[in-house]
């Protein structure tokens, strides 16, 4: 039980990067208004293509964490 991440954490973690989340959405503007292909459905699609093998393989490495397989 040692191990869990305690409920007064998680919003601590969030407002550690509150910073980076700010930039990131200022960068995403930024970019959407210099191109008009940024924000189209086909490019969203096409990330989400690309990220979809690592969260399967980060999905499975988090269940082996929580479930402490080897």
């Amino acid at each position: 039980m040692r191990n869990r991440i305690e409920k007064s954490k998680v919003p601590h973690i969030i407002s550690d990067n509150i910073g980076i989340m700010v930039v990131l959405l200022i960068l995403c503007i930024i970019v959407s208004l210099a191109t008009d292909k940024f924000l189209t459905s086909g490019n969203i699609i096409s990330v989400l293509r690309q990220i979809s093998i690592n969260t399967y393989i980060a999905l499975g490495m988090t269940l082996i964490i929580i479930f402490r397989a080897h």
